[in-house]
């Protein structure tokens, strides 16, 4: 038996340089999209569990997925070689 998958806390995802996440509705017919900074949230909270916080802005839904905003760490630069 593999051991469970634990999400990325906001913590590890600021470790990583990256400082929002993106928020999609989960309305199948509205999938509006939006880029949320998370700055002022607690460092062990875990990614995922965002989403169950969200209301979408445009129809109203509760819930959304929720993922780190990786093109924010692009467009810093990654610092890799």
């Amino acid at each position: 038996m593999q051991p469970p998958i634990i999400p990325m806390s906001l913590g590890n995802m600021r470790e990583n340089r990256v400082r929002s996440v993106i928020v999609s509705c989960s309305n199948i017919n509205c999938r509006h999209e939006a880029i949320v900074n998370v700055d002022h949230l607690p460092a062990d909270l875990a990614v995922p569990s965002l989403g169950l916080r969200m209301r979408c802005e445009r129809c109203g839904q509760r819930g959304a997925d929720v993922m780190p905003n990786w093109n924010e760490r692009h467009a810093q630069g990654d610092g890799r070689r």
